[in-house]
């Protein structure tokens, strides 16, 4: 059994209010993950997510930190929120999912369309394209994409100011269907009003 860190708990529940997450989303993720933070005085990234289905009951799905970094805690908190959504709320309909890739192929492919988001545009351009030695998210390893990575690189992106994603990754564009909002916009709220983002993060203190 793995063992659940309050102080844990904590910090990546004042991260994701902070950061624009949503409340269901929130909710997605404490029901379903543990939490723990292998040194709380390293400021640098990493993290894993682990997740297996049916792991809430067994209580094997854990979210792990390196550190205390922000855009850490923000991309593994997404990614837990992406296994919740994709295996429970639309399980056998990947809808909501469909949307999301429409926006992100929208973004790539007419970028003249989004001179006003350039920032995101540079990054699906180096998710798509690869930059360098590095294949992006279409590599020879995940050639139809790495969508959890994609959706988690999104939210770690944007850090709360949800007003830097274009709005067809919201909502699906000129289709009828009853879906209403992407996998993106159940995990953050949508640039209407993000609200304050002047919340106290709480960490330890260290002796």
């Amino acid at each position: 059994m793995i063992n659940d860190d309050p102080e844990a708990r904590k910090f990546c529940n004042d991260i994701m209010r902070r950061y624009a997450f949503t409340s269901e989303a929130i909710r997605r993720v404490n029901e379903n993950f543990k939490f723990q933070i292998k040194d709380w005085s390293n400021t640098t990234g990493g993290g894993l997510c682990f997740y297996t289905e049916g792991g809430s009951e067994l209580g094997t799905n854990l979210i792990l930190l390196w550190g205390v970094q922000h855009e850490a805690a923000v991309h593994e908190c997404a990614h837990g929120d992406f296994y919740i959504q994709w295996q429970e709320d639309y399980k056998g309909s990947s809808a909501r999912l469909d949307w999301f890739q429409d926006g992100f192929a929208d973004i790539v492919f007419h970028p003249e369309k989004y001179t006003e988001f350039k920032e995101i545009v540079a990054l699906y351009h180096g998710y798509y394209y690869g930059i360098g030695d590095w294949p992006g998210m279409f590599g020879p390893r995940t050639p139809d994409g790495n969508w959890i990575e994609i959706h988690g690189g999104t939210c770690s992106f944007a850090m709360g100011k949800v007003e830097l994603i274009p709005e067809i990754m919201w909502k699906p564009e000129g289709r009828h269907s009853t879906v209403k909002a992407t996998l993106l916009a159940l995990t953050l709220n949508e640039p209407i009003d993000s609200g304050s983002t002047d919340h106290t993060i709480y960490v330890p203190v260290l002796l």
